[in-house]
Formats: structure tokens, C-alpha cells, sequence
């Protein structure tokens, strides 16, 4: 969605409302009451398990202003709705999470308002750092600062059908609340955890890709496809978290819910997806993410072959070493445990994975 020149506020009552709340609420936050307390008097907190929480002390209490939360900008013609927002629009997701320019999200915003969804712009602003090899996907940001309304900056934004669960998510947001702000969105416990654990290797190690160390804990495949977050990388997914497995049960079951909808409302979407999602892969860290639809496998003594056609390749990093290896052979040979893959005689150091 373009950026529009012409600056534009605009405040009705609930916006209003819903800026005292969170502005009142942060202030007592900041005044050193208890924070589960403080946050059990102004929101309903059902069904929610909640950690201990707290604020970083040195960082200040925020300036938070209607412009900040709502933006600027008359919004512009909007392209496809986001994934997120559908399933949020179809009932089967409790609250989502949105990344992208603060224009593009104003007009998402004002799309969410108009289904009579509450949605917030987050507090800070920054720039996505692309990950190598990920096609301009990005895990991490940079240059992370308190958000200036009106600059155009990358920002995100929460949307929810209920008030009370948006403003947590954007306390979520603002204070680092990581875990509780992953209930909200409706991830599961176990991968919450997962995700807390892996996290800082991520960072460190992998660009903030999680891959690497899901696969470690997943062991051999097949993995479930509904868990498949490969295909993100191509438009496909059904999950917007990481799985603590590819196997995950309850990962499963969040994707099932998100199926059931696509396969009812949109079924040529579902039809795509699902191609997408069932496709063996292989995966680099920084040369690339292939799908290989319609390859087949087969076992030869202790090493598995992927046969594909070369035409079915779908690349991250098309002129990589790796695609341009993919595109001139039919066969991936690998072996479980193995932390590299031979194409030809060229070896890349990544895994084959399939899904069913």
C-alpha cells in the first residue's frame, strides 16, 4: 500500500477512549504499582496464565499519543488482506500481529475499525535487517527507537476482536512481554517455551532464523505439513509462529483451525497452500530455500533420494550456487543425521525435508 502525502488524524470516541486507557494504565505501571494487579483491575485477564512481569527501569515512561497509536495518513487502496487478518475476520484466530510500514498499516487499521475490530499501532519504530539467503525475509530489526508518528517507519500492529486484549497485546509489545503477548496471539505453551530457549542461540548464530534449531529437535521426517513454515518464504502458511517441533500437536491443531477456514472460504487458496505446504524442501541457512513440488522419495541403503523436476523449483535465492546446481539436476541425495546434502557432486551444507 503506497505512503500518502497528505498527513490525516482522525479521533472518534472509541479511539479516544481506548488512548486514555492505555495512557492511564501506563502511567500507574510507571508509578511502581503491581503490575499483574494493575493490569487485573482495568482488563479481564480470563483465561490467561501469567507470569511474573516488569519494566526495564531504565527505560523511561513512554510519550503515548493518538497519533502514535492510530498514525497518519489517509489510507490508500489495499492490496490482498493479510493472511492474519482474514483468519482473525473468520473467527478461528484470537488476535493478530502485523509488521510493515506505518502507511500500510494504517490502512489495515482502518480496514480492522470498520469490522468493528480494535487495532493499535506498537509503540517503537524501526528498519527490518534482511536475512541472507531468505529472499528479503526478515527475522530482525535494527535501529529500534520510540515510534515517531507520521515518519513512515516500520511499525506493527495488533488487531483484536476484543478491546481488552488488544490493549495487554500492545503493553505486550511495549514492554517486552514476550511470553503473555504469545497467548494472546494463540500460540501454543510448548512452543512459547521453545521459543524463549532458542531464541538467544538464534540471534547469535542464525540471523533469528529458528530453523536450524527446530530441525535439530524435530530428528528425522516426515513432519506434519500443516506445521510447515518454509513455505512462508512463498506465501504459504498456516501457523505464524515457530513450532517447538515439526511435529507438534498443538502447533497441528492451531494450523487445523486456520485449514478449516481457508478450505471453507477460500478453497482455490486452500488448494494452493496446500501444494505448497505438502512440497519436500531443501534448506540453507544463507544459499537458499527450495521447494521441489512434486518431487518423490526413495530409500537406497542408508541414504534417502528426492527425484523432482527441475521446471517445480521455487527458490529464495534463484541465482544462488544452490539453485543453479537444483535447476541443472533431477536428483537430491541426503542422509538422516547428516548436516549437509549432495547434488550432483556438489555439497551443500543444509537438510531435505519433507512434509505429509
Amino acid at each position: 500500500m503506497p505512503e500518502s502525502s497528505e498527513l490525516h488524524l482522525q479521533l472518534t470516541p472509541v479511539r479516544c477512549r481506548v488512548a486514555k486507557r492505555i495512557q492511564g494504565l501506563t502511567s500507574e505501571l510507571y508509578s511502581g504499582a503491581d503490575i499483574i494487579s494493575s493490569l487485573a483491575r482495568h482488563l479481564c485477564l480470563d483465561g490467561l496464565s501469567i507470569r511474573p512481569l516488569g519494566l526495564d527501569p531504565e527505560q523511561p515512561q513512554p510519550l503515548i499519543t493518538e497519533a502514535q497509536l492510530f498514525g497518519f495518513g489517509r489510507p490508500a487502496p489495499s492490496q490482498q488482506t493479510p493472511l492474519e487478518l482474514r483468519l482473525l475476520h473468520y473467527g478461528v484466530k484470537p488476535q493478530a500481529l502485523l509488521h510493515g510500514s506505518e502507511g500500510e498499516l494504517t490502512g489495515w487499521l482502518a480496514w480492522a475499525e470498520r469490522r468493528g475490530f480494535t487495532a493499535l499501532l506498537c509503540g517503537h519504530q524501526w528498519q527490518p535487517r534482511q536475512d541472507q539467503g531468505k529472499g528479503g525475509y526478515s527475522n530482525l530489526t535494527g535501529d529500534r527507537q520510540p515510534a515517531e508518528a507520521g515518519s513512515g517507519a516500520w511499525r506493527s500492529l495488533l488487531v483484536s476482536a476484543d478491546e481488552d486484549r488488544a490493549i495487554l497485546g500492545w503493553l505486550c509489545l511495549q514492554f517486552g512481554w514476550d511470553r503473555l503477548l504469545g497467548q494472546l496471539l494463540g500460540y501454543p505453551d510448548c512452543c512459547a517455551d521453545a521459543f524463549d530457549q532458542r531464541w538467544p542461540d538464534a540471534v547469535r548464530e542464525h540471523q533469528g532464523d529458528l530453523a536450524p534449531l527446530t530441525l535439530a529437535a524435530s530428528g528425522a521426517p516426515p513432519f506434519d505439513w500443516r506445521n510447515n513454515v518454509f513455505a512462508r518464504y512463498f506465501g504459504a502458511a498456516l501457523i505464524q509462529h515457530f513450532p517447538c517441533r515439526f511435529q507438534c500437536s498443538a502447533s497441528a491443531a492451531t494450523a487445523a483451525r486456520a485449514a478449516w477456514a481457508l478450505e471453507q472460504f477460500e478453497p482455490e487458496q486452500f488448494a494452493a497452500f496446500r501444494d505448497l505446504l505438502q512440497a519436500p524442501l531443501v534448506y540453507t541457512e544463507k544459499q537458499g530455500v527450495a521447494l521441489l513440488r512434486g518431487g518423490q522419495l526413495r530409500q537406497l541403503g542408508g541414504e534417502l533420494e528426492l527425484d523432482y523436476a527441475a521446471e517445480s523449483l521455487l527458490s529464495t535465492e534463484p541465482a544462488s550456487p544452490l539453485a543453479q546446481a537444483l535447476s541443472q539436476a533431477s536428483v537430491v541425495r541426503w542422509s538422516a543425521g547428516q548436516g549437509r546434502f549432495h547434488i550432483g557432486e556438489q555439497a551443500f551444507d543444509g537438510q531435505l525435508a519433507w512434509f505429509q
